[in-house]
Order: C-alpha cells, then structure tokens, then sequence
C-alpha cells in the first residue's frame, strides 16, 4: 500500500499535477493508520515551512483564490495538527475559506467544503478530534455547507467518522437538523441510511430527533429505539 501511494505521488509530481500529488501526499495519513511502523507514512512534518516545502506550496496562503485546496486544507486532512495550529496562530489564513473544484470526489467530498468539513469526515482517527476543535476554536463556521448542503457534521457521519461527529457534538453552535439541499435529509437521517449505530446513537443522545429538516412531526427516537439497532420504520 506504502508504494502504491508513493507511485502515485511521483507520477502526479512528474506530469507536474501538483494538486493531485498533494491530495495523494496528505491522504497517506489516512489510508497508512493502523498499520505497522515499518509500514507506515513517514511521520507528519511539525513546522509550516517544511510542511509548505513537502507539499510544494510557495506560501500559507496559497490556492486560497485558486483552488481552494490550501496548506490549511492539507494538514487538516492528514491530522497535522501542530501545522494546523500554527497556519491559524502566526500566519492569518482563512479557516472559512472553501474548496472550489471537486477534486476529492473520490472520497465524497464537494465544491464548497471547508477545512472543517474535510477534517471532521477524513482526518484520521487519533488527530481527529484535536484537529477539529482547534478549527471550531479558531473561527470555522460549524455549519457553512457545500454546494449541495453539505455540512461538517453531514461530511463526518457520512464517512463514519465517529471521533469526528464527538468533535463536532461539542460545539454548543451545532445544528443537528441542517440537511442536506438536495433532499433534506438530516446528519441522523444519513445515519439511519447507513445503518452506523454508534454514530446515530451519538446523534439521538445529542438531541437529534428528525430524519428530513422539514418533517412536521418528530422521530420517536428514545435510549430503547437506540439499543435495538433502531426500528427499520425510523430509517429513510
């Protein structure tokens, strides 16, 4: 896997497709996780100017008006948090600035989606939760959706990322009925979709109680509802 993601990398790198190589470079972290130290990434980078070097970047606030995809983008996805906080403390970038092309739709993410959105749905595992409460600490907006409605709560329980959904249940801002445009459907209606227990009982403890934004009555969703795995009649 190691190598498969290292070719990708020098291919992207070689034909000088530097956004790609990028996004192949930060999702290491994430695909690597649990693995071996023999056969994990190598380890993430601690200071800005050698994560900027690593990844090409020319500056902290680079791609904001192009792509989107900035170095805030990157380190947030592959869980570097040490560079996350310091692109947020001592170099003014934008933690609200979205990404402008769909160059993650392999992963589901869209056009529109934040730092957030991206870290709260991939970021891995053990730096999820850091990750996530230094860009809620530092201003990002913990429910701006994508184009088509996507918010940071959706992206995470979309990708079942539990630690992701805790992350973002702490923020007293968050709204656990914004749904998607499409269809309305809500973080727990997804959920239910999915059949993620974990995730939709962390919802329903939370408050969570609609399927679709725009249902007139409530979801009878209780503890029991929860233990049993949910009754099929509740699911979208």
């Amino acid at each position: 896997m190691f190598k498969m993601l290292e070719k990708k990398r020098e291919y992207h790198l070689g034909r000088g497709d530097l956004l790609d190589f990028r996004v192949w470079t930060a999702l290491g972290n994430t695909v690597m996780q649990g693995l071996t130290h023999n056969e994990a990434h190598e380890a993430p980078t601690s200071s800005v100017q050698a994560f900027l070097a690593h990844y090409h970047f020319e500056s902290a606030r680079d791609e904001e008006t192009e792509s989107g995809y900035t170095p805030l983008v990157f380190a947030s996805l592959s869980g570097n948090l040490p560079v996350v906080r310091e692109l947020i403390d001592s170099r003014s970038v934008d933690v609200q600035a979205r990404v402008r092309v769909d160059k993650l739709e392999m992963l589901g993410a869209g056009k529109g989606m934040d730092a957030l959105a991206i870290a709260a749905a991939y970021c891995p595992q053990l730096q999820v939760h850091e990750v996530v409460s230094a860009l809620l600490t530092a201003g990002a907006d913990p429910n701006g959706a994508s184009a088509n409605g996507t918010t940071p709560l959706i992206a995470a329980v979309g990708c079942q990322n539990l630690r992701g959904v805790y992350a973002l249940l702490e923020c007293d801002k968050i709204d656990l009925e914004k749904g998607l445009s499409t269809n309305h459907a809500s973080p727990l209606g997804i959920a239910g979709y999915m059949s993620t227990f974990e995730v939709m009982k962390a919802l329903v403890e939370a408050g969570a109680n609609k399927a679709h934004r725009c249902e007139q009555k409530l979801l009878t969703l209780d503890r029991i509802n929860v233990e049993n795995r949910i009754s099929p009649q509740y699911r979208i």
